[in-house]
């Protein structure tokens, strides 16, 4: 009787939001699959180097962080030595 009034096992009430999402989401997911497909050709090559492009940059981002990340290591190490 509880869920039937909109309430979750806890005695919450839920979310209105919960309902309506998935059918919010199926229709965008939908919606950029019909586009998709409809701009696939003149896309992909576009798509591709885009994907290549950001596969480099996301690569040289990681190799700054853990160069920053190593720095910090190593100063750290120095302050304490002294």
């Amino acid at each position: 009787m509880e869920q039937a009034e909109g309430r979750n096992k806890c005695g919450r009430k839920r979310k209105a939001v919960e309902l309506n999402e998935v059918p919010r989401i199926r229709q965008v997911v939908l919606i950029g699959l019909a586009l998709a497909s409809v701009v696939r050709v003149r896309l992909v090559v576009v798509s591709f180097r885009c994907l290549v492009f950001g596969s480099l940059v996301a690569v040289v981002v990681m190799l700054m962080m853990g160069v920053r990340l190593l720095g910090g290591k190593r100063r750290a190490r120095k302050q304490r030595d002294k």
